[in-house]
C-alpha cells in the first residue's frame, strides 16, 4: 500500500512537471488525482469505460466551464458526480479548453489523459 502511494506521488510529480513545460511559463499548477469511487454494482462487475470531458480554463488555470463529450447512458458503475467535483479543483495551463479522458474500470489499464490548447498530452496511469 505505501508503495502504490509512493507511485502515486511520483506520477503526480512528473505530471505537474510535464504540464509546466508545456505552459511556456512557470506558475503554480494543481491537479488532485480523483479518487474513482465505484458503485456495488461497478464493484461486482467486469468492466472498462472511458469518459470524456472537454474543459476549459482560465488565464490563472481554474476551471471555468466543464462538459461532459460523451452523452451515451451507461450503467452506474463509477460515481460521476465525485469525478467531475475533482476535476473542477484543477488548475490547467496554459488557459483554454483542455480534454480530459478518464480511461477506468475492474479490468485494469486505468488512466487519465489531458490534453492541453497545444496538443501537449500528460497521461497518468493510475494503480
Amino acid at each position: 500500500m505505501k508503495l502504490k502511494y509512493m507511485l502515486v506521488a511520483g506520477l503526480l510529480l512528473i505530471l505537474t512537471s510535464s504540464l509546466s513545460a508545456t505552459s511556456g511559463r512557470s506558475s503554480n499548477k494543481t491537479i488532485s488525482v480523483c479518487r474513482i469511487e465505484y458503485t456495488s454494482l461497478g464493484k461486482s462487475a467486469n468492466w472498462h469505460f472511458n469518459y470524456t470531458y472537454l474543459v476549459e480554463a482560465n488565464s490563472d488555470g481554474s476551471v471555468i466551464r466543464l462538459s461532459k463529450l460523451e452523452t451515451a447512458k451507461r450503467p452506474a458503475f463509477v460515481n460521476e458526480d465525485a469525478i467531475i467535483d475533482c476535476i473542477k479543483t484543477w488548475n490547467l495551463l496554459p488557459s483554454g479548453q483542455h480534454v480530459v479522458h478518464f480511461s477506468i474500470g475492474t479490468s485494469g489499464g486505468n488512466s487519465i489523459s489531458i490534453v492541453d490548447p497545444a496538443r501537449n498530452v500528460v497521461k497518468l496511469v493510475l494503480p
